[in-house]
Order: C-alpha cells, then structure tokens, then sequence
C-alpha cells in the first residue's frame, strides 16, 4: 500500500550557540545541514571547515565574510541576499560578521 519504508539514516544535532550565534543543523546523506541565527553586531573566531566544502547563503540582509589566505592576505567579501557563496580550506579561513542591529539567518551545506 504504500511502498518500501527506508529507514532513516540522518542524525539531529539540534541547537548549538558559539560566540553571538545560533546553529540548527541536521546530517543527512553524508552531508550536513544547517540554518544559522547571527546575532546583532557579531563577529565570529576565525576557522576552518576540517577539509569540507561548505557552500551558503544569506537569506536576509547582507553579511561580509573576511577570507585569510594567510594572515597578510586577506580579502572581504560582501555576501548579498539570496546569492551563494563558497568556501573551503584550500581557499583559507574565514570570518563572518553582522554589523546590522538585527539577526540574519543564513543556510549552509557542507560536504
């Protein structure tokens, strides 16, 4: 009647906070997804993704990302709504920042 019933195979995370924001991510596939709350006014740490792509997009406002190549070779990017973008270590370590008085909310997939 209805079918083969596949057994589910992603994992919740559920809700993470770190340094201004919010996490809420799920694996599934052997990728993980995630919808990310940037506070007010936020700057995250510096990091890496441990070898992973991670391809994302803004979904209201606008954020700017910094991209250390290296710590004297630093690019800004400025990410508008709706428009994706890429990042990966081979391209360096990166930094997002929120200087609006409101949250933003980006979706990520890393693969």
């Amino acid at each position: 009647m209805f079918g083969k019933i596949t057994k589910f195979t992603g994992k919740i995370y559920g809700k993470t906070y770190s340094q201004g924001y919010y996490k809420y991510s799920l694996s599934l596939f052997s990728k993980e997804y995630a919808l990310v709350k940037w506070g007010p006014n936020i700057v995250s740490k510096v990091h890496g993704h441990n070898g992973k792509d991670c391809t994302f997009v803004i979904l209201n406002g606008s954020m700017d990302e910094k991209v250390f190549h290296t710590f004297e070779n630093v690019k800004t990017r400025v990410h508008e709504p709706l428009r994706y973008a890429h990042i990966n270590d081979k391209m360096g370590k990166h930094q997002m920042i929120n200087e609006d008085d409101r949250p933003k909310y980006s979706f990520h997939i890393y693969y």
